[in-house]
């Protein structure tokens, strides 16, 4: 009876060990991307990687190492200097030839620096904002992903509040930047900034002649220097100019 049931038991864990190097030899993933100056983001559904590369890196020949699925093989191969001026398809080929996977990396310079500050406690007897360490800063690509949850990236700002963007100067980004409850959109109204000063002040007037400082900035979204229903959105539409710098741009979250 019991060289029946270690008979059994052998396999069993024969047929697991077995059914487990078969999936493995049909696996096709990409686990890591790595440069000398950091690691590429994955993002396994879509096929994607996001290569943020720092300003003064020549895109033409940048070489990483990859870790893929054991006894896969991928193309272009690791260890190469590769062209990443524009974007590069990867195929990675499973172990057995029975599944292949394409990941399309694309490299980004810093296009933009972002700062986070939270306003919640800003009024006329506290005009100080908070640096908003932590916060994060979601970017979508069309204002509809906002409502949908389509989010292209997710950034997570340092202890001062900040975080670099790395993007494509040509594309025009949807942001929104909050931390726990606060957020950049009140009431379906941007946060633009707050009143702290006579000179904020009379910067605001010409959109509302009745502000007053310890309030806060509301975006003239349409331009027509009022604001009314027609200036509610969803995010901050993210428009660099000029071409060619890094350019900075403050964020004001409220509860």
């Amino acid at each position: 009876m019991k060289k029946i049931l270690l008979a059994l038991v052998v396999g069993v864990l024969f047929f697991a060990c077995s059914e487990e190097d078969e999936v493995a030899h049909r696996e096709a993933k990409l686990f890591s991307m790595t440069f000398a100056f950091g690691e590429a983001i994955i993002d396994e559904e879509n096929g994607r990687l996001y290569i943020d590369v720092p300003q003064d890196v020549n895109l033409v020949t940048l070489m990483p190492e990859i870790e893929i699925s054991k006894g896969a093989t991928i193309y272009p191969p690791a260890g190469v200097a590769l062209d990443f001026s524009n974007p590069v398809n990867f195929t990675i080929t499973s172990e057995d030839g029975s599944t292949k996977k394409v990941y399309t990396a694309q490299a980004y310079k810093p296009i933009a620096e972002f700062s986070v500050y939270n306003a919640s406690a800003f009024s006329s007897e506290n005009l100080t904002v908070e640096k908003a360490k932590g916060a994060t800063i979601e970017v979508y690509l069309r204002r509809e992903d906002v409502d949908t949850g389509g989010v292209y990236r997710t950034l997570t700002c340092n202890e001062e509040g900040k975080v670099s963007f790395h993007g494509d100067p040509e594309v025009e980004y949807c942001i929104v930047a909050s931390h726990e409850k606060a957020s950049n959109i009140k009431d379906g109204y941007l946060v633009k900034g707050v009143i702290d000063s006579e000179e904020a002040l009379n910067q605001y007037k010409y959109i509302d002649p009745e502000a007053k400082i310890g309030e806060l900035m509301i975006g003239d979204v349409n331009g027509d220097a009022r604001i009314t229903e027609e200036d509610k959105t969803n995010c901050y539409w993210l428009y660099t100019w000029p071409k060619g710098i890094i350019n900075k741009y403050a964020f004001y979250i409220v509860e």
